[in-house]
C-alpha cells in the first residue's frame, strides 16, 4: 500500500481545487493498493471528492494574512505528525501557503517526498507592495530550493520560478479537463429569469473571479464599442470579487447598464457556456486558465489576451482560438465581432478547439502525475499498475 497525501489550501472556487478533485479521485481509482490523503487548512469544500478519499482538517476557518504567516511553523508540525501517523510517502502540495508548510514539514524531520505545485507567476502575483506579497516572494526563495521537486502548470510558470527566483527540478503539467463531466452539464437548461429576455441576444461570457488583475473593465469597455455596432448582444459576468462594484458602475457611466448582466457565482457555468456565442478572458496574468479550456470543451468560441503564461499554451491563435494583446480594447471588441458575425470562421475555430483539448483530458494528464508518484520506485510502479 503507498498512501498519497494532497494538501491544499480549501476546495473552495479555483483552478487548483478542481484539479485536487479530479487527481485524488482518478489516483485512488488507478489501484486498490493506492489511499489517498486529503489535508485542507479550511473547511470549505465546494468541489466533489471520492468517498474512499480521507479527509483532515488541519485549521476550520479563514484566518488574517498576519495569522496566516505566523502559524505557519504549528501547521508544518502537524502535518508532520499526520504523515508520520499514516505512513504518507509523498505529499502533492497547491498553492503558495500549503506549498510552506509542506517543506516547512520536511525541514522538521518529515520523511517523505515533497512535490509542489506552483500554478501562478510568482513574480507578477506578488509584485505589488504588501506584507503578503514581500513574504510570499521571501518564502519561495528560502522555501521551494528544498522541495524534492515542483510541477509547474505552464511553461510560463516553469519559466517564471527559473529566471526570478533561480530554482530547478521544475516540471510541467497542464491542468486535467474533464471532458465526459463537461459533456454532461453542459446540457443543463439555464433557468434563472433573465434568460428568457435575453434568449434572442448574441450572449458574450466572461467567467471567473471579479478583481483587478482579471481586466473585466477592459471586457466591458469593448462590449461598450461591440453595442454600438451591434444591438442584439449582452454581456454575462460569472463570479464575485472585490471589483464588481466598481464594474458595475462603469457598466452604468458607458450607458450599457441594462445590457451587462452580474450572476455572481453560479452552481453550472458549463451550461452558460454552451449556451454563450463568445467567450473573452481579458486577463492581464494567468498561470494555466481552466475556464478557456472548459469553454472550448462546450463548443463555444473563446478569445483571451496573450499575458504571460498560459493562454498561448492552450490557443493556436485564429485556429482553435483568438489571442489578442492585453488591454487591448480595441482588438478585443473586433475578435468579439469577428466572431459572432463570421459564421465560417468560427465553425472552423470551435472545430479546432474541441480536437485541442483532447490533449488536456484526464486520460492524458494524469499518468504524468503517476510517473512523478513512483520516480522513486519503479518496481513498485509496475506492481500497483499491474494490480489495477
Amino acid at each position: 500500500m503507498i498512501n498519497i497525501g494532497i494538501l491544499i489550501n480549501s476546495l473552495n472556487r479555483g483552478g487548483a481545487e478542481r484539479v485536487v478533485s479530479i487527481l485524488s479521485q482518478h489516483l485512488l481509482e488507478l489501484s486498490e493498493n493506492i489511499n489517498v490523503i486529503l489535508i485542507l487548512l479550511e473547511e470549505a469544500k465546494i468541489f466533489p471528492i471520492h468517498p474512499n478519499v480521507e479527509i483532515i482538517h488541519l485549521g476550520k476557518k479563514k484566518l488574517s494574512n498576519l495569522i496566516k504567516f505566523i502559524i505557519l511553523p504549528f501547521y508544518g508540525w502537524y502535518l508532520k505528525k499526520i504523515c508520520f501517523e499514516r505512513e504518507i510517502e509523498v505529499v502533492f502540495s497547491f498553492l503558495e501557503r500549503s506549498n510552506f508548510i509542506n517543506v516547512i514539514s520536511k525541514i522538521y524531520g518529515g520523511n517523505y517526498r515533497v512535490i509542489l505545485n506552483e500554478r501562478t507567476t510568482p513574480s507578477l502575483a506578488y509584485s505589488k507592495m504588501s506584507f503578503k506579497n514581500h513574504n510570499n516572494k521571501l518564502l519561495i526563495r528560502l522555501l521551494y530550493p528544498r522541495a524534492d521537486h515542483i510541477i509547474a502548470n505552464s511553461n510560463g510558470v516553469k519559466n517564471d520560478l527559473e529566471e526570478h527566483f533561480h530554482l530547478d527540478k521544475i516540471s510541467v503539467i497542464y491542468n486535467p479537463i474533464d471532458i465526459e463531466s463537461i459533456n454532461r452539464y453542459k446540457k443543463e437548461t439555464i433557468t434563472i429569469m433573465d434568460r428568457q429576455k435575453i434568449s434572442e441576444y448574441k450572449l458574450i461570457l466572461y467567467a471567473g473571479r471579479l478583481i483587478p488583475d482579471k481586466r473585466v473593465i477592459d471586457l466591458i469597455s469593448a462590449f461598450k464599442v461591440v453595442s454600438e455596432r451591434m444591438q442584439d448582444v449582452v454581456l454575462v459576468l460569472l463570479g464575485e470579487g472585490e471589483a464588481k462594484q466598481s464594474l458595475q458602475k462603469r457598466a452604468n457611466k458607458l450607458g450599457i447598464g441594462p445590457k451587462v448582466y452580474f450572476l455572481g457565482d453560479v452552481n453550472n457555468p458549463y451550461s452558460w457556456m454552451s449556451h454563450s456565442d463568445c467567450f473573452v478572458l481579458p486577463s492581464q496574468r494567468e498561470g494555466f486558465p481552466n475556464v478557456l479550456l472548459e469553454a472550448m470543451a462546450c463548443g463555444c468560441p473563446v478569445i483571451s489576451t496573450d499575458c504571460q503564461s498560459g493562454p498561448s499554451e492552450i490557443i493556436e491563435n485564429k485556429k482553435s482560438g483568438i489571442l489578442v494583446s492585453v488591454g487591448d480594447v480595441k482588438k478585443i471588441a473586433e475578435a468579439i465581432e469577428k466572431v459572432l458575425t463570421d459564421k465560417s470562421f468560427t465553425k472552423k475555430m470551435v472545430k479546432h478547439a474541441l480536437l485541442r483539448i483532447e490533449e488536456f483530458s484526464i486520460e492524458n494528464i494524469i499518468p504524468q502525475y503517476e510517473k512523478i508518484i513512483f520516480k522513486k520506485n519503479k518496481g513498485k510502479a509496475e506492481k500497483f499498475i499491474n494490480q489495477v
